[in-house]
């Protein structure tokens, strides 16, 4: 590859990365040239050329990928996903969660953690008012919350 191919091609990965990263609703790409030579991942695109311009029609990026796995910190941690509130969760991360860990009722906290309800059952010493000015609910006794029989 020429250098002026290199630098076409380079100018249309990161191109690629960026619009990538708008449609995933991602803050930053995750694609890039730089990270494509160094990640062993290969990057096939399908494509139109017409005289000396090149459109980009789509993409798929491939390749093996070390990962943090989620069931070895929590086990290493010695904690449950639900005793853990989560900062600005993506909208991938929630469905996510619920799908391998249950996790689905919460409710929202002003300041864009989420704390599922089981938080509050796994952590009892944040059981009671706690910062988001949100009356913790005590499933332990059932004529918690100012009920009597």
């Amino acid at each position: 590859m020429t250098k002026e191919d290199e630098s076409a091609f380079s100018k249309i990965v990161d191109a690629f990365g960026k619009r990538s990263a708008v449609a995933q609703a991602l803050k930053a790409p995750i694609t890039d040239i730089a990270k494509l030579k160094t990640s062993g991942q290969r990057l096939y695109f399908q494509a139109t050329r017409q005289g000396g311009t090149t459109t980009v029609l789509g993409g798929i990026k491939v390749g093996k990928k070390k990962l943090f796995i989620r069931k070895h910190m929590l086990a290493a941690e010695q904690i449950e996903a639900g005793s853990l509130a989560y900062d600005r969760p993506s909208p991938k991360l929630l469905p996510f969660l619920h799908r391998h860990y249950g996790l689905k009722e919460y409710v929202p906290q002003t300041n864009s953690y989420v704390l599922f309800d089981t938080y509050f059952h796994l952590n009892p010493a944040h059981s009671r008012r706690g910062g988001s000015g949100r009356e913790a609910r005590d499933t332990s006794n059932p004529l918690a919350g100012g009920e009597s029989s």
